[in-house]
């Protein structure tokens, strides 16, 4: 049984009164089994009797497309597939033509959803930016492929077939020079347009069409800021941080940076960090890049590292408040929130406590239980005495265990990092205060999407613990990563896997929603 969804929202030959049955047939098929409450919550968010709404909307799907839907006591599941599903597949499978068939407009095109609410109607926007991304990219890759060989026909038809996309998905920039240099280079009109686009970008347009074809045809790729091929999608973005500090609750300095343009993305600390030696470090910059790609990047220094005042009471509470008055003081309403490691309990705590305002949970490596007695009084013990030695090798066993797949200038960053982010005894005390929190009794209270995400190697955090976590959080996604690094390196195959998931899974800027705001805008004066 096929759900149509590129353009309108189609059944066979089923007709419905109401979008939304079908609307929830879509979610569901795309998504998975979800708990009934989570799926009440989301598209009845404002019924006086969410329950019964959702059960009367089933009972239609039973009646008008017999079985279409499933469910239990608990969850709701679909038992259809999507022309979606469909056209990501022929993109796995490399054949653009026949996914560019199944894309004849963007996903649920014309289908009213604004009035449902607004996380059902950030999740559309989603979900069309994914799929209409996805396609472009590979438009693009072909077009590049056909212009190396010659076939300038080819080229330029698949360029400008990238090109109609522009309208149902956002630009990035290094997409968009990709674009005007193959347009360019293929001799489509549509070049100059593209051009005086990528202006607004600042970016460098002075390639003559000549040097572009030539970095088409020759032995040499792309530049590198249209290049996938040198590691990273985000290399060559060099965007300007902004450093600023806010006063916590108990007077406490805490430094933050802002990074990139676009509706906010917050990321809460997590243990040594330094914002000014994160900014250059190759262990962070792909991150950085990554995360701030769509997004205005929120992070800060956790109290007690960093450039935030070092003496200072640690405590889970007083990591959250610190997020707290942060997003407080620049006005950031409505805002996705990635925890990753120790930050993972800071923000499974700020999402129960204010779940008005987190749209999206992002846990990644998750720290959220307490450390065994023996290891961490090991642990402990080893920071004591190795960590402000001159010799190396005790960080180097740090950096190992982090990132056992790092390049030697990604340890010699993280080496550095930690000397820089933290003395011995706030390295011990921070350690210590990590080591006994326990946020796992937080996990069934949370009620905003979660995604959770752990690499099944990684030697800081068992594997086990956020696969528990994933079970303890109602309707959470779970993605386990094929890499044994902590902290994902951009050169192992996880990495590309991730950025894409995440980028799924958060509504990609370009787009401010209803509530969200503008970081810079609210920066407060220094």
């Amino acid at each position: 049984m096929l759900l149509r969804t590129l353009g309108a929202l189609e059944l066979h030959d089923t007709v419905f009164t109401r979008p939304k049955p079908l609307l929830l047939l879509a979610f569901l098929a795309l998504e998975g089994p979800q708990p009934r409450r989570y799926l009440a919550e989301l598209f009845w968010p404002g019924a006086v009797d969410r329950m019964k709404s959702l059960a009367v909307a089933l009972s239609r799907l039973r009646r008008g497309a017999p079985g279409a839907i499933d469910a239990d006591r608990q969850r709701v599941w679909a038992r259809v597939t999507t022309d979606a599903e469909r056209l990501l597949e022929e993109l796995e499978r490399g054949d653009v033509g026949a996914a560019m068939d199944l894309y004849q407009h963007p996903f649920l095109e014309g289908v009213e959803v604004s009035a449902i609410g607004i996380e059902l109607e950030e999740w559309v926007y989603s979900t069309r930016e994914l799929l209409a991304g996805r396609l472009r990219r590979e438009l693009l890759a072909v077009s590049e492929e056909a212009a190396r060989r010659g076939e300038y026909g080819t080229a330029r038809s698949h360029a400008e077939a990238a090109h109609g996309l522009r309208g149902a998905a956002v630009l990035a920039p290094e997409d968009l020079l990709r674009l005007y240099t193959l347009l360019r280079a293929t001799g489509s009109k549509l070049a100059d347009e593209v051009g005086a686009e990528a202006a607004t970008f600042d970016l460098d347009l002075a390639t003559t069409e000549s040097e572009a074809r030539g970095r088409l045809l020759g032995d040499v790729e792309l530049p590198e800021e249209a290049s996938a091929a040198n590691g990273s999608r985000f290399g060559a973005r060099r965007l300007e941080q902004h450093i600023g500090f806010i006063t916590s609750g108990d007077g406490a300095r805490i430094a933050y940076a802002t990074i990139g343009n676009g509706p906010p993305l917050v990321k809460a600390a997590n243990w040594l960090s330094h914002l000014d030696h994160d900014w250059d470090s190759s262990v962070w910059r792909h991150w950085l890049d990554a995360l701030s790609r769509y997004h205005t990047l929120v992070r800060y220094d956790e109290r007690g590292c960093g450039l935030s005042d070092r003496d200072v009471e640690l405590s889970l509470d007083a990591f959250v408040r610190d997020l707290e008055v942060l997003v407080d003081t620049l006005g950031i309403e409505r805002f996705p929130l990635l925890g990753m490691s120790q930050g993972a309990s800071v923000s499974l705590a700020y999402a129960v406590r204010h779940p008005e305002r987190v749209t999206h949970l992002i846990l990644v490596g998750s720290y959220i239980e307490p450390e065994p007695e023996d290891e961490a009084n090991a642990m402990l013990e080893m920071i004591r005495i190795g960590w402000g030695r001159d010799n190396d090798a005790f960080r180097q066993a740090f950096t190992t265990l982090f990132m056992p797949d790092a390049t030697p200038d990604q340890m010699r960053c993280f080496n550095d990092m930690q000397r820089s982010s933290a003395s011995p005894e706030q390295a011990v005390e921070l350690a210590r205060t990590i080591f006994g929190i326990d946020a796992r009794q937080l996990a069934p209270l949370v009620r905003v999407p979660t995604l959770i995400v752990h690499a099944r190697g990684d030697a800081v955090v068992p594997f086990d613990v956020s696969r528990r976590l994933a079970a303890s959080i109602p309707g959470a996604r779970f993605l386990p990563l094929e890499s044994d690094n902590h902290i994902l390196v951009e050169t192992e195959p996880a990495w590309p896997r991730f950025v894409e998931e995440v980028e799924r899974f958060v509504v990609p800027a370009g787009r401010v929603g209803a509530g969200a705001t503008s970081v810079a805008a609210n920066r407060p004066a220094r």
